[in-house]
């Protein structure tokens, strides 16, 4: 019986080092994954704010673009509206004024009920 539980001892301190080595090796196996898994984790979001920089490039770029047609647009209308004042100054004036009639009858038109 003496020799049995010697044996049995024996398996179990033999079975607590595997489990013990096996934990270790577990340990290391997760640490190494954390590791790997942080630095894809610091690359991906390296990668995600450099594409929005460039998004933002990009829509700073079409933004000023539009701007500036909408500048040239202005200019090119100011231009015609310049051009028919020349040659039409009784039409220009008439126009305006009927335009400060309507827009003084639109606005006064509460006051005189």
């Amino acid at each position: 019986m003496k020799a049995n539980l010697t044996d049995a001892g024996g398996y179990i301190k033999q079975a607590a080092n595997e489990a013990g080595t096996a934990i270790k090796s577990a340990a290391s196996a997760a640490a190494g994954e954390l590791k790997t898994g942080g630095a894809n984790v610091k690359s991906n979001l390296s990668e995600g704010a450099t594409a929005s920089k460039a998004a933002a490039g990009d829509a700073k770029a079409a933004a000023k673009e539009q701007a500036d047609i909408l500048i040239e647009k202005g200019k090119e209308f100011a231009d015609v509206a310049a051009e028919f004042i020349k040659e039409r100054p009784i039409a220009a004036f008439g126009a305006a004024f009927a335009a400060g009639w309507l827009l003084s009858k639109l606005g006064g038109s509460s006051s005189e009920e």
